[in-house]
């Protein structure tokens, strides 16, 4: 109850003179605008806006139970919501701690999130891309690159990922060859415990018995 004591009145403190900087969740806000490690940079707006959406998510919530507790929290005098007259008791709170435009942390979060996102817009993608003067690499993110010799592998690559992971499932077994063309697998079918696996057509309902002795 102490701590959600200390939550609620970081949630629904007043500003000091007018300055949003002197509560402490929005300056604790503004640490989160910074880049690490070092906080030598800030971020971006289409990164701080998802961190500031996060702090309204989390804000609204406690101010919440702090007018309409699902349950008394008796030690810091709390007691549980009526069962009526409870949208009457939101508004009271909700004009002075929760809309746009109030001297509170939440609407401050609301307007810095709304101008994050039209800053967003105007910047233009998050992710530049550049490509080489002879066309066969591109970079992006100031560190990363690809050439295209690198990108042209990357299917050959992933089959064989894909290979040495279907040989470890299967226990290095190998099963016959078979044509693919050939398996029927009747979608239309509605009957329960239909497979393709197991339709006599295809002839392979027991090949797991193969693949058992493997294991």
């Amino acid at each position: 109850d102490l701590v959600l004591q200390f939550c609620l009145f970081m949630a629904t403190e007043d500003f000091a003179d007018g300055n949003s900087k002197s509560t402490m969740l929005v300056y604790f806000s503004a640490t989160c605008g910074l880049t690490s490690p070092m906080g030598a940079d800030f971020l971006r707006p289409a990164q701080f806006t998802s961190i500031l959406s996060s702090l309204i998510y989390c804000t609204r919530l406690l101010i919440m139970e702090s007018v309409l507790p699902r349950f008394s929290h008796n030690y810091i005098n709390l007691l549980q919501r009526p069962q009526y007259g409870q949208l009457d008791i939101l508004n009271d709170i909700r004009k002075n701690k929760m809309c746009d435009g109030t001297l509170s942390p939440l609407g401050e979060f609301i307007s810095l999130a709304s101008y994050g996102q039209s800053l967003r817009q105007s910047e233009g993608p998050t992710i530049q891309f550049e490509w080489s003067d002879d066309g066969e690499e591109i970079s992006w993110d100031g560190c990363s690159r690809v050439t295209m010799d690198g990108f042209r592998t990357l299917t050959h690559s992933a089959i064989q990922a894909a290979t040495r992971q279907c040989e470890w499932l299967m226990y290095d077994w190998v099963p016959p060859n078979r044509d693919l063309k050939t398996l029927r697998d009747r979608l239309s079918t509605a009957t329960v415990g239909y497979s393709f696996v197991s339709d006599p057509a295809n002839g392979i309902a027991s090949a797991y018995l193969e693949l058992l002795m493997k294991a």
